[in-house]
């Protein structure tokens, strides 16, 4: 025990003066620079194929300790703008949909048009161009002790591949923000912050287009009482987006970049981005939910509900066992028992109870939330009694279990803690 002390003591002591000596040498340390690359087979794809294979870069887990340290002193001084929810803590896809739906939603109502532009970025995190992110850096209220220690980050980093056991030479890295780091995210959305819109562009009386960001997704909407004005609108801003990509290496696959027109009948011009035609569909998918023009979810909810089917289907088995039949039943009457008596015992709720709490977590994030922009989104509208519930009434209309009161943790899987 006295061992284990001085040890943890010993290197405890030892990181305090490393971690502390960096902000004022400004020199991250080489040996944390470098990162090691094992591949993992995709499912179903041809392992002889190069592109069938997912990368993934190992790091120092001191380094992570120190940069995750490093983030709350870089963050304060490198805001997000209001529209990037991707990296915001408590924000997740959930938020960025109902946002950019109930836009769409209410210029339905309002009788307007809507263009909606959804981009691919190419590679977007390995673009990023270390001294335009530098240039972009400075132009901030950091210290210059931590402007240094950013640019050390950055310069001089390099990877080596590990296949099987064997390491190969390493490689350095020219451009990008390194995967795997608690930094990266922050730097990325610093050196995106300025993208492009029609804001220093307005003719008289005109609306700027409305951007939407989620890391590195990102979505343009125009709005007007005719599809022609709306798409005009549109157009113009993709023949200005092109000079910020350039200016910042940044590119856009547009044979991947989708256009979904709601609201109206089908769009009478084709919007192109650098000589190419922008597809126009009848449905698209964001941030992981299909939606159409009228912005039904029929895609969406069959997915959801094909899973569940399947997740019942494996009791199937249970039937077609070689057991006797009476032995089949009394195991799935035992599993129905056993099923009601965890629901009962461990609180737990019901999938319509668990959507209502979610539905009053997301708004409530929304409404206490630091982005204005987000305060009382999705609001209650006047509609016929026979109209179908709008969000806001899952809150109003939520029937309290007593069994449960249990709060609905953030929503699982999503980008809310970079």
């Amino acid at each position: 025990m006295i061992m284990y002390y001085l040890v943890y003591h010993d290197l405890n002591d030892a990181l305090t003066k490393t971690f502390n000596g960096i902000p004022q040498t400004g020199h991250f340390l080489e040996m944390w620079k470098t990162g090691k690359i094992i591949v993992l087979p995709k499912a179903g794809k041809d392992r002889r194929l190069l592109g069938s294979y997912r990368s993934i870069i190992l790091l120092s887990h001191v380094t992570k300790l120190f940069e995750h340290l490093l983030l709350r002193r870089v963050a304060p001084h490198l805001p997000l703008r209001e529209e990037q929810l991707g990296l915001r803590s408590s924000h997740s896809t959930t938020l960025q949909l109902a946002r950019v739906i109930n836009h769409l939603a209410s210029e339905l109502n309002n009788r307007h048009c809507t263009v909606g532009v959804f981009f691919d970025m190419e590679k977007a995190f390995d673009r990023v161009w270390h001294a335009g992110l530098q240039t972009k850096i400075l132009d901030t209220t950091a210290p210059p002790a931590l402007v240094q220690v950013a640019a050390s980050f950055l310069e001089g980093r390099s990877f080596y591949v590990s296949v099987d056991g064997v390491d190969y030479q390493p490689r350095p890295i020219q451009a990008g923000v390194p995967q795997g780091n608690y930094l990266s995210p922050r730097l990325y959305a610093a050196y995106t912050d300025d993208i492009t819109t029609l804001r220093d562009y307005l003719r008289e009386g005109e609306e700027d287009v409305m951007l939407a960001l989620y890391a590195d997704d990102s979505a343009y909407f125009a709005s007007s009482y005719h599809n022609i004005v709306a798409t005009n609108r549109m157009q113009r801003l993709l023949d200005l987006l092109p000079e910020w990509l350039d200016k910042w290496t940044m590119a856009v696959d547009v044979r991947k970049t989708t256009a979904l027109l709601t609201g109206c009948s089908w769009p009478r011009r084709q919007l192109k981005l650098r000589g190419q035609d922008v597809e126009w569909k009848t449905s698209v998918q964001y941030l992981g939910c299909h939606f159409d023009r009228r912005l039904r979810m029929v895609s969406t909810v069959n997915q959801t509900v094909n899973h569940a089917v399947a997740a019942r289907l494996k009791l199937y088995s249970v039937f077609t066992s070689r057991l006797l039949m009476r032995t089949n039943l009394k195991v799935y009457y035992y599993y129905k028992i056993l099923k009601d008596v965890i629901h009962r015992d461990t609180k737990t709720p019901t999938v319509e109870e668990y959507v209502r709490k979610l539905a009053r977590a997301m708004f409530a994030r929304a409404d206490n939330g630091a982005c204005i922009h987000l305060h009382g989104i999705a609001p209650l509208h006047a509609r016929p009694p026979e109209g179908r519930p709008l969000p806001r009434e899952l809150l109003l209309s939520l029937h309290h279990n007593p069994s449960y009161d249990g709060d609905v943790e953030d929503d699982a899987g999503e980008l809310s803690d970079y």
